[in-house]
C-alpha cells in the first residue's frame, strides 16, 4: 500500500502513516527499511500487519520537476537572440565605415552566433551532468524498490500457484501462516528445483545478484504469503473444502 508520513514520535520511534485508504497507521523504527530516515511528507510504499500496524516500509523517490529548467534554458535562449541584434548595432558605430558594409556584419553575425551556440551547449552539459550526479541517490533508492517491488511481485504468483497446488494435491500445503512463511522461505531457497518450477509453470522468481539479498528475500516471502492467504480466502469465498 501507498501512503504518506504524518508524523514521527520522538520518544518511541514511532512513524504514523496516512495510508491511500485514508487509515492511520503505526510503524516501529525497526519496520523502516530504506537507508534514508524517515521524514514527515514522504511518500512510502508499505505493507499493513493487523488493524492500525505497518510494516516493511520504504520510501519512495519523488520525479523531480524539470519544468522550471526548461523555461529557464528557454528564456536564456530568448535573451540571447535579442542581445546578438543590438549588439551588432552598437559594433557597427564604432567599426571603420569601410566595414560598415552588410557582408561584414553578416559574418559578424555568423560568428557570434556560433560562439552563443558553444556556450549553451559547455552550460547545458554542465547542467545535466550536475543533476545526473545530484540525483543519484534517488535513482539508486529507485532501482532497489523496483527489485523489491518485483520480489515482491514474484512471491504473490508464486503463493497463489503453491495454494492451488497444495489445495488440489496436499502436497506442501500450509495451514498457519508462520507454515506458509516457511513454505515461502523453502521456495526462495530451492527456486531452481524442477519439480517446484513445474508447479510455478516454469518461473519462480529471478536470481543472481540484488535479487540475493535479505531485503528481497523479505519482500518475496512476504508477497508469497499474501497469495497464498489470498487463494485460500478465495476458495472459502466459493465455498470449496479447503483441505
Amino acid at each position: 500500500m501507498k501512503g504518506v508520513i504524518l508524523g514521527l514520535e520522538t520518544e518511541s520511534g514511532e512513524v504514523i502513516i496516512l495510508g491511500h485508504d485514508d487509515k492511520r497507521y503505526r510503524l516501529l523504527k525497526s519496520e523502516w527499511k530504506s537507508a534514508r530516515d524517515p521524514k514527515v511528507g514522504m511518500d512510502i510504499n508499505f505493507l499493513t500487519s493487523g488493524d492500525d500496524l505497518a510494516k516493511d516500509a520504504y520510501y519512495i523517490p519523488k520525479v523531480i520537476d524539470q519544468t522550471s529548467n526548461k523555461q529557464r534554458t528557454i528564456q536564456a535562449v530568448a535573451n540571447l537572440t535579442t542581445l546578438i541584434p543590438r549588439t551588432l548595432k552598437n559594433f557597427r558605430t564604432q567599426l571603420p565605415p569601410i566595414l560598415r558594409g552588410g557582408r561584414t556584419l553578416v559574418l559578424l553575425a555568423v560568428l557570434l552566433s556560433i560562439v552563443a551556440a558553444l556556450l549553451i551547449s559547455i552550460v547545458a552539459d554542465e547542467i545535466v551532468k550536475a543533476k545526473w550526479e545530484r540525483e543519484a541517490p534517488q535513482r539508486e533508492e529507485a532501482r532497489k524498490q523496483s527489485v523489491i517491488n518485483y520480489s515482491e511481485d514474484c512471491g504473490r504468483n508464486a503463493g497463489i500457484k503453491m495454494c492451488k497446488a497444495g489445495l488440489a494435491t496436499g502436497i506442501m500445503r500450509a495451514r498457519t501462516e508462520a507454515e506458509i512463511r516457511q513454505v515461502g522461505y523453502f521456495l526462495w531457497a530451492n527456486s531452481n528445483n524442477k519439480d517446484l518450477l513445474d508447479v510455478c509453470n516454469g518461473f519462480i522468481r529471478p536470481t543472481g545478484g540484488d535479487y540475493e539479498t535479505t531485503e528481497v528475500q523479505e519482500s518475496f516471502v512476504n508477497g508469497f504469503i499474501q497469495g497464498y492467504i489470498g487463494e485460500i480466502n478465495n476458495y472459502k469465498q466459493r465455498n470449496q473444502p479447503l483441505y
